[in-house]
């Protein structure tokens, strides 16, 4: 058995355990306007405009919102992120 792979796999597991629930409380916290639209758009994989004429705003609107969750993410993530900040 090689324990080194071991031990990488459960230091992998628990990061990536605590990044989602870093990512799901964040989301949680997000107004809910904006925590809709991202999960709108990142999960169900929904079009702006398809956002935009459900939720009754405009496409820019959808576009400012989206900006604005990557933001809080971002910020709340900034510790587990490359440099880039790249989400």
């Amino acid at each position: 058995i090689n324990m080194r792979a071991l031990e990488a796999v459960d230091d992998f597991n628990l990061y990536t355990t605590e990044i989602n629930a870093l990512m799901v409380q964040t989301c949680n916290n997000m107004p809910d306007h904006i925590r809709n639209t991202y999960i709108m758009h990142r999960f169900h994989e929904m079009k702006y405009s398809e956002i935009a004429e459900q939720e009754g705003v405009s496409v820019k609107a959808i576009e400012k919102r989206m900006m604005m969750a990557l933001r809080i993410l971002r910020k709340s993530l900034k510790d587990y992120l490359p440099d880039n900040g790249k989400i």
